[in-house]
């Protein structure tokens, strides 16, 4: 009805009224539909603007990463009718390929190349520091050059530590028990010049900072604030008739893990939460048994929102041990299955590697631990194994493809070389008693 009509009067008889209603609606009724022939082109020219007005007004999902993005087909020759919409075509995300995660020779394979120590810069700097009874050697990534150091070495055991890329710290020995000379060095120029620490018997030294170390030495505990200049004894870590074997530190210094060992092998645990003044008994207690003396021990400092990850982690003969921090409660996590081994035969883990790096594109669900088994042999250690978990120690993966036999002495993570194999975050270097082995590393979680 236009805005000019005009109410019907109320003077209208009421069958004029009706008759004139009748007529009305008639004339303003809806108009029969055309048949789509004789439908004028510009009607079919709005029809199409509409459709494309839907098709690109439409909000669209942002593509997951674990689902396939979804794609509108193309458009037919026809011309859509304007309640068309398009019709979804899933296809799949372009995905990478599986890693491969296969052991390389990197350095040092040959004759008289048993590695048993390696370090990693503390803060993930580059350097690489690797010994054994042939020499010391310093690296960086792509970790395939490796300068040999001049260094005084005897024994059979080469250990190394890193408290910045300048300070360095090595020791060589065949255990205290054998009563043989222990040798114990340090450099403060990245390995160019040596020094060499009279009186200090280290069997092992774990460095906190540039100028912040602890050794373990034949009978006691010292530790030293100027890069290995001196070294003071921590009296409250004197354990009768044990000697320390192990040591582990977090990154500021007051939290100081002593692993000893007796005579017969058994182990013993001091902690110090207070920088070394005092120390208190935090061995785990071992049904029907005692506590092997740990090979290795690993201090991981708690991350940012995530302060239960911290701890100290262990190897033991029994296994892999962890003790949150400010707690005396241990765990006892999985042990690892070599394949093909006789869950009763003799074998033990030779190294410890924990990462619990965080940042926000490398995401990871907790700490992701590295380790390796061995057995004794004819020749010295057979190879079970090297493992990863990346749930804490709950479950294990093998990671032994293409160093088959080879005893590894010592597991690092360090940073990969982004120009050498782009997408890689991170590079796995095993010390072995044939050389250096490398795996490039994608990142695991995103």
């Amino acid at each position: 009805m236009s805005q000019h009509a005009r109410p019907l009067s109320p003077r209208i008889a009421p069958p004029v009224a009706a008759i004139l209603a009748l007529v009305l609606l008639t004339a303003c009724g809806p108009e029969p539909r055309k048949p789509a022939a004789t439908q004028s082109p510009i009607t079919n020219s709005i029809a199409t603007v509409e459709t494309t007005a839907e098709a690109t007004t439409t909000p669209q999902a942002p593509p997951s990463m674990t689902r396939p993005a979804v794609t509108p087909t193309p458009s037919r020759t026809s011309t859509p009718r304007a309640t068309s919409t398009a019709t979804p075509t899933r296809t799949p995300v372009p995905t990478l390929p599986p890693p491969d995660y296969s052991w390389v020779a990197v350095g040092m394979t040959g004759t008289n190349t048993n590695i048993t120590g390696m370090a990693v810069m503390p803060g993930g700097d580059n350097t690489v520091l690797v010994g054994g009874p042939g020499g010391v050697w310093k690296g960086s990534y792509d970790y395939t050059q490796w300068q040999k150091l001049t260094v005084n070495l005897v024994g059979r055991t080469t250990d190394v530590a890193l408290g910045s890329a300048e300070v360095m710290y090595v020791t060589s020995h065949t255990g205290c028990a054998s009563g043989l000379p222990i040798a114990s060095s340090r450099s403060t120029d990245g390995g160019q010049t040596w020094q060499e620490m009279a009186g200090l018997d280290a069997v092992h030294i774990t460095a906190t900072s540039a100028s912040e170390a602890f050794a373990a030495t034949c009978g006691e505990v010292r530790r030293t604030t100027d890069s290995g200049a001196t070294w003071t004894p921590l009296p409250a870590a004197k354990v009768e008739n044990l000697d320390p074997r192990s040591i582990a530190a977090s990154p500021d210094g007051q939290t100081i893990f002593v692993a000893f060992v007796s005579e017969g092998g058994s182990g013993q645990i001091l902690r110090s939460t207070d920088g070394g003044n005092t120390f208190k008994d935090v061995t785990p207690r071992v049904k029907d048994d005692v506590l092997q003396a740990p090979d290795v021990m690993v201090y991981v400092p708690g991350s940012v929102g995530r302060p239960d990850d911290g701890g100290l982690y262990m190897t033991t003969y029994q296994g892999i041990w962890f003790l949150p921090v400010e707690s005396d409660d241990w765990t006892l996590l999985s042990r690892p299955v070599p394949q093909d081994q006789d869950p009763t035969a003799y074998s033990w883990f030779t190294t410890l590697f924990v990462d619990a790096f965080y940042t926000e594109e490398y995401n990871k669900p907790g700490p992701i631990l590295y380790t390796a088994m061995a057995k004794p042999s004819d020749t010295g250690l057979t190879s079970l194994g090297v493992f990863r978990s990346g749930d804490g120690g709950k479950s294990w993966t093998p990671f032994t493809k293409g160093i088959d036999d080879r005893a590894v002495n010592a597991l690092v993570l360090a940073p990969h070389d982004p120009t050498a194999h782009p997408g890689m975050v991170e590079t796995l270097l095993a010390a072995t008693n044939d050389g250096i082995w490398a795996i490039p590393m994608p990142p695991p979680y995103r």
